[in-house]
């Protein structure tokens, strides 16, 4: 091919291609900083040497064509060892994740190994606890969404479900990294491999409460229009997930597996409905995504709603658990 023919080729395809070429080039640079390549220090300049060797590349050697099949080679082949990173549940956890639900389905009873349960004295004292308990579809007849705050933020919030059953009771279910101990928690290292995917189902006295009465967060909760019907499907369908990730370890992701996502991804396996919308990823804004679609009570304004279901000016200064369920819904009729 002369080098009139190559030019043309490049004119059109550079622009054409070139936020797609530049979104792989960060990419392989993030693929190879969080890698497995042993050390820090040996990531770090391995990073550092792609990301300069691309723009050098294109900089000095005259034949860019060329220039661009090595970096399509090079992709290819850390797309490759990127695949061979494998999740795994063999890992020093914290204590908060390291241990995994798992469930029994038998008919109309639904038997949950594992729910959190801890007492907590600080946030970061407390008393581990699980339990097992059986519980049977035809009682559960409620979901909650529950929205979590942190930091004055608005569009970033910790997204869980809240199943209510016909006795008073309800079972949290809340998709988390499963972090080790001394791992830090960072967005995009959630995007890279870094962490295992776990679903924490827990009693709203620890995982609830953890939030309001220690973290001080900010914590929301909306009785949703679900019927019992399309309750227990998607209790059902939660169950199945944390089943397969109790039996083979799944990776975390921040833009598809992460706490908000992954519930969404089961509700709209129930209704059928996969409307996307941006504030599906700014997590902060699910609850007036569900108060637009529906899922929420709409004959208040949202204003009005979210004020009334702030859950914080319900409770006491130190709360009971055994009633603490009672009273983040003492408000409503």
């Amino acid at each position: 091919m002369n080098a009139y023919r190559r030019g043309l080729i490049l004119g059109f395809a550079i622009p054409f291609f070139g936020p797609v070429l530049l979104g792989i080039w960060a990419w392989c640079i993030g693929a190879i900083y969080f890698s497995n390549l042993p050390g820090q220090s040996l990531r770090t300049v391995a990073a550092w040497g792609f990301a300069l060797a691309l723009p050098v590349a294109l900089l000095v050697l005259r034949n860019r064509l060329r220039t661009l099949i090595w970096f399509a080679v090079a992709f290819i082949a850390i797309l490759v060892w990127w695949s061979t990173i494998q999740p795994s549940h063999d890992r020093d956890w914290h204590t908060e994740v390291a241990i995994l639900p798992y469930a029994e389905i038998h008919n109309d009873v639904v038997t949950v190994h594992n729910v959190r349960d801890f007492d907590y004295r600080t946030e970061d004292d407390f008393t581990v606890r699980y339990y097992d308990r059986s519980y049977r579809l035809s009682d559960l007849e409620t979901v909650d969404l529950v929205m979590s705050y942190w930091d004055n933020q608005i569009s970033i919030a910790h997204v869980l479900f809240s199943f209510g059953f016909r006795d008073g009771s309800f079972l949290v279910v809340s998709v988390e990294t499963r972090l080790e101990k001394g791992e830090p928690q960072d967005g995009l290292r959630g995007m890279f491999k870094q962490y295992e995917l776990i679903y924490v189902l827990a009693d709203e006295r620890d995982i609830v409460r953890l939030r309001t009465s220690f973290r001080k967060e900010d914590v929301f909760v909306y009785p949703t229009r679900t019927s019992p019907e399309h309750a227990r499907a998607l209790f059902i369908e939660i169950i199945k997930k944390v089943n397969e990730i109790h039996k083979t370890p799944q990776f975390y992701n921040t833009l598809e597996e992460n706490c908000a996502l992954s519930l969404i991804a089961h509700l709209q396996a129930v209704t059928g409905k996969r409307n996307r919308d941006i504030r599906q990823l700014l997590v902060g804004f699910g609850d007036k995504l569900a108060y637009d679609r529906g899922w929420l009570d709409t004959q208040k304004s949202f204003a009005a709603t979210k004020a009334m279901h702030y859950v914080n000016q319900y409770l006491s200064k130190n709360p009971d658990p055994a009633t603490y369920s009672k009273q983040i819904r003492s408000y409503r009729p």
